[in-house]
């Protein structure tokens, strides 16, 4: 499914951990590959993790090829 994506999305802090998930280097290799990769925090439900978006904006900062990805809805404080 991968090889066939235009753009794929990584959680960071994920919702699993192990093989099979995708991993920072996944996302370096997919972007070098031509997909637009977005790395998003992990969140909870209603909340921003402050600690995970850092994460997120480092990895972003660390590898230009990927983009940030938000929930502004949580910024906006909107469902």
């Amino acid at each position: 499914m991968i090889r066939r994506a235009d753009e794929v999305k990584v959680i960071l802090g994920g919702l699993g951990y192990g093989p099979g998930w995708p991993t920072v280097e996944d996302a370096v290799a997919w972007a070098t590959d031509g997909k637009l990769v977005y790395v998003q925090p992990r969140n909870s439900v209603l909340n921003i993790d402050k600690h995970a978006m850092d994460e997120a904006i480092r990895v972003v900062m660390e590898h230009p090829s990927l983009r940030l990805s938000i929930q502004a809805h949580k910024y906006l404080r909107v469902r």
